[in-house]
């Protein structure tokens, strides 16, 4: 693929674009590759409709073009394929994995670059995905609160997810997207509150419901009431865009400065999503 053949159309929200010209399970060219990091960092979110024949194999080498993918430790992958996961929710299933407002594994010391999502089935109505753009939210900070965040530093962890008494133990063995519960995942990391995107030099909130546990410093209550608002305003309506999946849909966006949402409103129906994740850098 040459990058001239490569036409973005703005998505209905606050950010993101519909990417046409491109079939994935063709070789990319230099040009080609060079051309989607560069959406990615422009735009955040990028969606490819009508890729067809993205089997796990292709979707790992389309991953592997933009970095090192990230076997992940609580999450079980595909057999034979350690760094793609199948997110499954079968019919009878109630919950959903991925069901709630994170930052891609935060929880890492180098948390994700990008995620990769490609619907191999999707229901007839629902099964949606809310991305929100943390660059936006600290953009729509008054000054004051902005100068009142830097240097601030936040508590992750995936304790409340995948460690003993968190929140997937009791489907471990029951959810057709395989977890590892486990005391590992009580290990606690240290990010900005406000970071720095490494590339684009952008400033965004670095706070999720599922992960940052608590801002360092701060008396239990103060932390509580200030992780609330931010991780409220993050993910307010202006900062969101919805992604409506169709068979053979792939997104791609930038972990280091959105957080996303799988919605669980397609009772009795199947959703099977392949995902890649590409590895990072540590958080300033």
């Amino acid at each position: 693929m040459s990058h001239n053949e490569m036409t973005l159309t703005p998505l209905v929200g606050a950010f993101g674009v519909e990417v046409e010209g491109v079939q994935l399970t063709d070789p990319l060219d230099e040009a080609g590759t060079h051309a989607i990091r560069e959406a990615v960092l422009r735009h955040q979110l990028l969606v490819f409709r009508n890729q067809g024949g993205l089997t796990p194999e292709r979707l790992k080498s389309f991953g592997s073009l933009f970095g090192t993918l990230d076997v992940h430790p609580y999450i079980k992958s595909l057999p034979d394929y350690p760094e793609v996961i199948g997110v499954i929710k079968e019919p009878q299933e109630r919950a959903n994995f991925g069901g709630g407002w994170h930052a891609e594994v935060s929880f890492y010391e180098q948390p994700a670059m990008g995620t990769i999502l490609y619907a191999r089935e999707v229901p007839s109505n629902g099964g949606d995905t809310l991305v929100a753009n943390m660059i936006l939210a600290y953009e729509a900070l008054s000054p004051v609160m902005r100068e009142m965040l830097d240097g601030l530093v936040a508590i992750h962890s995936a304790e409340r997810v995948y460690a003993p008494g968190g929140a997937y133990e009791g489907r471990a063995n029951a959810a057709s997207t395989g977890v590892n519960i486990t005391e590992a995942a009580n290990k606690r990391v240290e990010h900005p509150v406000v970071r720095t995107h490494p590339e684009t030099g952008q400033r965004l909130l670095y706070v999720d419901r599922a992960f940052t546990l608590h801002v360092k410093g701060l008396r239990p209550e103060e932390s509580r009431m200030l992780l609330d608002y931010l991780c409220d305003h993050v993910t307010k309506t202006e900062f969101c865009t919805r992604v409506q999946w169709h068979k053979d849909t792939l997104a791609f966006w930038d972990n280091r400065c959105t957080q996303h949402y799988a919605l669980n409103d397609y009772p009795g129906e199947r959703r099977e999503m392949h995902r890649v994740v590409i590895e990072g850098d540590r958080p300033y």
